[in-house]
């Protein structure tokens, strides 16, 4: 049965029968995958830094910043996952990558199966991700708190570096078995959150705890 979609707008439309995307287009919607799990982690990074940050004294000084920035840290993260493992036909993700491999001869059916498999292992962290997404940071559904939200989706701390570092296995998985390359995702943004704490206490020595 054949059926066609739309998998990168205005430009091509697919079919079973031919194939998705030239390789140009195939590897630059994957470098736009690299971009936004780099953004994500980077987010990740930041996020989880100004939370277990030892200066304290600083953030008790600028503490509307500081919280605005947590926030924000975490926002960005929460969309960036929910984008890279997002199903919709019309927009650039994992599953729509997959999806338009499975209609060429560009890898064997042994090794998507085994990148679907490595998607599948880490499915259930964005589900929970998207709990979040569509109640509270991507929607905000009546009737439900930020703390309903959280409960719902059972999610700890830990669970965002999983989805990183799964997501990137996956990513390096389909460029390795492709191009024969592969990305590190150096992101440096914990050291970064630490530089900016330690140049705020220099710039002002006589900063004191805020209670």
């Amino acid at each position: 049965m054949d059926f066609k979609f739309l998998v990168y707008p205005g430009v091509v439309t697919l079919s079973t029968t031919q194939p998705t995307l030239t390789n140009e287009q195939l590897r630059g919607e994957i470098e736009e995958l690299r971009r936004l799990l780099t953004f994500a982690g980077l987010n990740l990074e930041a996020w989880q830094a100004l939370q277990t940050t030892p200066n304290w004294k600083v953030q008790n000084r600028y503490v509307p910043y500081f919280q605005t920035a947590i926030s924000a840290h975490f926002t960005s993260m929460i969309i960036a996952f929910y984008c890279l493992h997002e199903t919709n036909h019309d927009s650039v993700n994992i599953p729509g990558v997959l999806r338009q491999l499975r209609l060429t001869t560009r890898l064997p059916s042994e090794k998507l199966d085994e990148l679907d498999r490595k998607r599948a292992e880490i499915k259930h962290l964005w589900v929970k991700v998207s709990v979040l997404r569509n109640k509270v940071f991507g929607h905000r559904e009546r009737g439900i708190t930020f703390g309903d939200a959280f409960a719902q989706a059972n999610v700890r701390p830990a669970d965002f570096q999983e989805l990183f570092n799964g997501t990137a296995s996956v990513l390096n998985g389909m460029t390795k078995a492709l191009f024969r390359e592969t990305h590190a995702f150096n992101l440096g943004a914990k050291e970064a959150v630490l530089s900016l704490h330690e140049d705020i206490e220099r710039a002002y020595p006589t900063i004191k705890d805020k209670h």
